[in-house]
């Protein structure tokens, strides 16, 4: 029936050695796509965050400017702490 060998089996060879080695490139390039996406969100939801702080900042800064509440120099810097 089935011949024994010594031979080392690694992997589970139920596919043929392409296709096997198709999915194993597949696999490596998800968790891949698992660490880098993530990353790339973070940093896009970062740009976001700092963009919107300095949208709020300047419109803060535009309406004490235009009801007369800004006073001194301080008060510029203490409104504006998220700027970078």
């Amino acid at each position: 029936m089935l011949e024994e060998t010594n031979a080392r089996v690694t992997g589970f060879k139920v596919f043929r050695p392409g296709v096997e080695a198709a999915l194993k490139t597949l696999a490596v390039a998800a968790l891949l796509a698992l660490l880098v996406l993530p990353l790339a969100w973070g940093y896009q939801q970062r740009t976001r965050r700092a963009s919107g702080a300095r949208i709020a900042c300047t419109y803060r800064l535009k309406e004490a400017l235009s009801d007369g509440r800004l006073l001194t120099p301080a008060d510029v810097r203490r409104r504006c702490v998220h700027a970078p």
